[in-house]
């Protein structure tokens, strides 16, 4: 069977092996019992704007209950989502044709590796023609052009785009809104590659699956990154990243079924 991935696992695994393994669904694929509250806005805020995109009814209350929004959150998601109907989907809806809210896509890399994922929105701009993408970001801060730049996951966008459509010329739009009580602060940036950049994140993709694959296929996973204080304290796996250095090994098969619930973790099903 082929291994599926996705730009999230990739980045996971860049970050530190253990983490990747013990998350990722290449892996033992683990996901702590509790949602956390900024995820659960996120997802609450994502499905507004989809039922937007696609000029559909919806009910922000059923949406909040859906994703059990925590209360002292509701208030400052219902003004965001009102402020963004008042200020934004209506010239959005204007000067675009919505090809594709929430797009699906599965791309073959060279090595067999499936990288999967899903685009917020795919639009063609009426004016030129251009197809391009929406991605959004519900977020305390707008995140800065540095990191914008070198993200994985809009290289990603475009790589899916190009292989789907054929091109992807009006790049990716980062659609960022900020989580604030009383002011409405949105930004859209867009990034698009040269022919030689996705070339290279593509040849990078193939280097880091093919190391995916050959630990997943015997779960000894090599050490951690630098441990960094605030990154392992904060890590969901930090209790079995700990009992393999205590164990003195790689190997992930002494990692129990106590550890895992110990540590408030379940695997997730991959239905």
């Amino acid at each position: 069977m082929k291994m599926r991935t996705s730009i999230s696992e990739i980045k996971t695994f860049r970050e530190c092996q253990r983490k990747w393994y013990f998350s990722g669904r290449n892996g033992m694929y683990l996901r702590p019992f509790d949602i956390a509250p900024a995820f659960k806005t996120g997802s609450a805020f994502h499905d507004a704007l989809e039922a937007m995109y696609k000029q559909e009814h919806y009910d922000l209350d059923s949406i909040i209950e859906k994703h059990k929004v925590d209360e002292d959150e509701h208030d400052m998601l219902k003004f965001q989502v009102k402020k963004y109907e008042e200020n934004v989907i209506k010239h959005d809806l204007k000067t675009m044709n919505i090809i594709a809210p929430e797009l699906s896509y599965n791309i073959e890399l060279a090595n067999g590796v499936i990288l999967f994922g899903f685009i917020d929105v795919v639009y063609e701009e009426k004016k030129t023609g251009d197809i391009g993408i929406l991605e959004h970001k519900f977020v305390r801060n707008f995140r800065s052009d540095v990191y914008n730049h070198l993200d994985e996951q809009i290289k990603a966008y475009e790589l899916a785009l190009r292989e789907i459509y054929g091109q992807c010329d009006a790049g990716v739009n980062l659609n960022q809104v900020r989580k604030l009580k009383t002011k409405f602060d949105h930004a859209r940036e867009a990034y698009k590659q040269t022919d030689e950049q996705l070339l290279h994140f593509y040849e990078e993709l193939l280097d880091v699956t093919d190391h995916m694959q050959l630990l997943s296929e015997n779960g000894v996973v090599d050490h951690p990154a630098t441990p960094h204080w605030m990154g392992c304290s904060f890590c969901e796996y930090r209790s079995l990243c700990l009992k393999m250095n205590q164990e003195g090994t790689n190997d992930t098969t002494i990692i129990t079924g106590k550890d895992i619930k110990d540590a408030g973790l379940a695997k997730r099903n991959l239905k």
